[in-house]
């Protein structure tokens, strides 16, 4: 919970829910470490809690209510533009800058497009949502883009664990998306790279916001960061 716009490993319950789980385990005011409630929900960092190593079996009962993994859409669509609107709020007349990772597009397209199966244009109606709430800001996209998505996922394989190769396919063709288009195995989130990446690209043309679209720039990471700092300058004069 300590990200400025994301739930990453966090768990949502509203106080039934929550209530409940809690005194299954018999637990209360120790959690304030975990638990933060506003705007009628319970949030729990799970990260937290596994990285501390306190509370697993509490953890184990509230997976359930994790966002991005298990929360109805429905349900999760308002949290996550409240928390935009937090950081929005937060961020309106600081003069430094934050740098958010995934957050915009990554994280939209693995919910709507691979979890839920969402249309482009349901996509590019929740990202205009977000980028109306964060224009105050004058947010720049910076995208990288990979011209060779299979080559560049066979390069970066054998630095991750298998765990999370496995994880990763699991997650794009065992739902949503990957059960719609008979998606299978490596070949099949390969396939999905490809599409979300076409769309991404439609849905970054179609909104109004600023963006700079490198090309494979882990080819030349120096160029890369000049051409972005570059972008950066330019933006804010």
């Amino acid at each position: 919970m300590d990200h400025p716009a994301d739930y990453e490993s966090v768990a949502c319950m509203n106080v039934k829910e929550y209530t409940n789980i809690i005194k299954k385990h018999g637990l209360k005011d120790e959690l304030s470490k975990y638990v933060e409630f506003k705007k009628g929900n319970y949030f729990a960092s799970l990260g937290k809690m596994w990285r501390d190593g306190v509370y697993q079996d509490l953890c184990e009962s509230m997976i359930e209510y994790k966002i991005y993994d298990k929360l109805p859409w429905e349900r999760e669509m308002p949290i996550m533009l409240d928390y935009w609107k937090e950081f929005a709020e937060k961020r309106f007349d600081k003069e430094d800058y934050t740098v958010l990772e995934c957050c915009f597009l990554q994280n939209t397209m693995c919910e709507m497009m691979a979890r839920f199966n969402k249309t482009e244009d349901e996509i590019y109606d929740h990202l205009g949502k977000i980028n109306k709430i964060i224009s105050p800001l004058n947010p720049l996209v910076i995208y990288l883009s990979v011209s060779n998505v299979a080559a560049r996922l066979n390069q970066i394989i054998p630095t991750r664990p298998i765990e999370w190769l496995e994880g990763v396919i699991r997650y794009h063709i065992k739902q949503g998306y990957g059960l719609e288009n008979r998606l299978q195995g490596l070949e099949g989130l390969i396939t999905f790279y490809i599409r979300r990446q076409e769309i991404e690209k439609r849905l970054l043309n179609r909104l109004s916001i600023a963006k700079l679209v490198l090309c494979d720039p882990f080819t030349d990471w120096s160029k890369s960061y000049s051409e972005i700092l570059s972008t950066i300058e330019n933006e804010t004069r």
